[in-house]
């Protein structure tokens, strides 16, 4: 008897891992400037849509517009930033279930006044001219279920001229 339910157990555990999905997702790709980007590539992930989400964090470079002179000129001391993006992949995928992805992350300046973001007062307009991005964290989502089944995060270093940043967990 014994061995029956043994035998029967057995069959049915095979079943379930059989029909089970299983995540071995990966990602693969290199985070860039433009505002912030991320360009590669995922495989691995379930069978049901998927958010990817590139998140950053930086120091924007400001140009105040003076609107009684009519010039730009740089900001002061500016507040960090924000940049956040994500677009849905939906089950699509090709036959290995690998999928492109392409994001870029605008800085978030709507919820700063003028003089918060280094201009001499809440009259002169703003330009974000460079962001010195800090930090960039990429996760994806599965949509079913709200679960992320993969995350990367990295802290980065942003120079100028020329225009490189470099986040080592993305390299």
């Amino acid at each position: 008897m014994h061995k029956r339910l043994n035998s029967i157990f057995f069959a049915l555990l095979i079943a379930v891992l059989v029909v089970m999905p299983v995540y071995a997702g990966a990602v693969s790709g290199n985070i860039g400037l433009g505002s912030i980007t991320f360009t590669g590539w995922a495989a691995g992930f379930s069978r049901d849509a998927v958010t990817v989400t590139l998140s950053a964090k930086g120091i924007p470079v400001i140009s105040c517009y003076n609107p009684g002179k009519e010039l730009w000129v740089s900001g002061q001391n500016p507040v960090p930033v924000t940049g956040e993006t994500s677009a849905t992949y939906s089950p699509t995928f090709d036959e290995n279930g690998k999928f492109d992805i392409n994001l870029e992350a605008q800085p978030n300046i709507l919820n700063f006044t003028p003089k918060q973001l280094g201009c001499p007062n809440n009259n002169w307009k703003v330009r974000v001219d460079f962001v010195y991005w800090t930090y960039a964290k990429l996760t994806v989502t599965e949509n079913s279920t709200g679960d992320v089944v993969w995350q990367k995060e990295s802290s980065c270093t942003t120079t100028r001229n020329p225009d490189e940043i470099s986040c080592p967990a993305f390299e």
